[in-house]
């Protein structure tokens, strides 16, 4: 394809070689590589003024162009690329396809400037904004005349159209490819986070089975000591039972049930014993024992008699 008829292919039109950001300046001179001139693609930049500063790192640049700063009296030619630097309300320079002109005012093929995202011929001048230079391509632009080539639907097709499909292509395999490493990097990723709250939740049912054992011991122990409290308090009733069956037994009602004759019976002995006790204390004389232990038994009789006598006044 020569100048012209890519001039009259892209003219009005929106050329946007990469599918991102619309229309820009790069776009068409990425077209005007592959569709005019048959060159191998440029690397990526980020600005168009990176294709002048990066011209010596570049194969397809330095091995495809000869670089020509701008000077008061140089001319670009027709087919030249010009590159603008930085300005104060463009950080990223320009590009442009030069047509004609002269040493102070040419016209070129732009696009995004002015209008944006459309290619137009704009007149310019060599300083404001700044132009840093131009490229110009070695040898002839390649032919772009039609081949027999099985396109799968039995069409002919110029040589630009296959550099353009082949370029398609592999600018779409290598996003696909960039996507599928992203996507891997994130399946890596969510598979390492898989694997941490894998070993979170282990060690959680770890800690969940070891505090559900505690707790079962803890309430096996509770039972346990429940029914050791229960069987405590079963005893200590029964002691309380046992206690008050003793306290309600005094000696006053275990005296009352002995009959009669044997109480006579304890208080002769008691009363003998005492006054036996009373003679090898006090040496009195036997006579004197005698006399004493029978006012003992006396007592005795009076005592048990006592309870009768009351009960004949009673009636």
């Amino acid at each position: 394809m020569t100048l012209d008829q890519f001039v009259e292919r892209w003219l009005g039109k929106k050329a946007d070689y990469d599918g991102h950001y619309g229309g820009q300046c790069v776009d068409l001179f990425r077209y005007y590589v592959d569709e005019v001139l048959g060159f191998d693609q440029p690397f990526p930049v980020q600005g168009a003024k990176d294709f002048w500063y990066h011209f010596d790192t570049d194969n397809a640049l330095n091995g495809k162009f000869t670089r020509i700063e701008n000077t008061p009296d140089a001319i670009p030619q027709k087919g030249d690329v010009v590159i603008w630097d930085a300005w104060s309300t463009n950080e990223f320079g320009h590009v442009a396809i030069f047509l004609e002109g002269n040493v102070d005012r040419f016209t070129s093929l732009d696009q995004n400037y002015p209008t944006l995202n459309v290619v137009t011929k704009t007149s310019h001048t060599y300083l404001r904004p700044k132009v840093l230079g131009w490229l110009r391509p070695k040898g002839e632009a390649m032919e772009d005349t039609e081949i027999d080539f099985d396109d799968g639907e039995g069409k002919r097709h110029t040589v630009s159209w296959y550099v353009r499909e082949w370029y398609g292509e592999k600018s779409a395999n290598k996003e696909l490819t960039e996507e599928m490493v992203k996507l891997r990097e994130q399946a890596n990723s969510a598979d390492r986070r898989r694997a941490e709250l894998e070993g979170t939740v282990s060690e959680r049912d770890k800690q969940v089975t070891a505090l559900t054992n505690d707790r079962n011991k803890f309430e096996n122990e509770l039972i346990i000591a429940v029914r050791e409290r229960d069987t405590a308090e079963e005893l200590n009733i029964k002691l309380e039972q046992k206690l008050k069956e003793v306290n309600d037994v005094n000696v006053s009602s275990i005296w009352d049930r002995f009959p009669r004759e044997a109480k006579v019976a304890i208080y002769l002995l008691a009363s003998a014993v005492i006054s036996q006790g009373i003679i090898m204390l006090t040496g009195i004389e036997t006579d004197n024992a005698i006399l004493l232990m029978l006012a003992n038994i006396g007592l005795v009789f009076l005592k048990e008699l006592k309870p009768r006598i009351d009960s004949v006044r009673n009636k």
